[in-house]
């Protein structure tokens, strides 16, 4: 499995990993119980639920 740190305006917001089955992110509990936590993305919602994908999530491919 490969693993990839997530920020936001220098704060870690979350995790991207991806392994055979498909790409995976959640966002860390302390993020979400920051101040005014903002979402990655439009599709990745603030939610303690892990996000999956079989391809890569659409925001980070650019």
């Amino acid at each position: 499995m490969r693993k990839a740190k997530i920020n936001i305006h220098n704060k870690t917001a979350g995790w991207l990993t991806w392994d055979k089955k498909g790409y995976h992110f959640v966002y860390i509990p302390s993020y979400l119980q920051s101040t005014a936590p903002e979402p990655v993305s439009l599709t990745l919602p603030l939610q303690e639920a892990l996000f999956t994908n079989r391809i890569m999530f659409p925001f980070l491919t650019d």
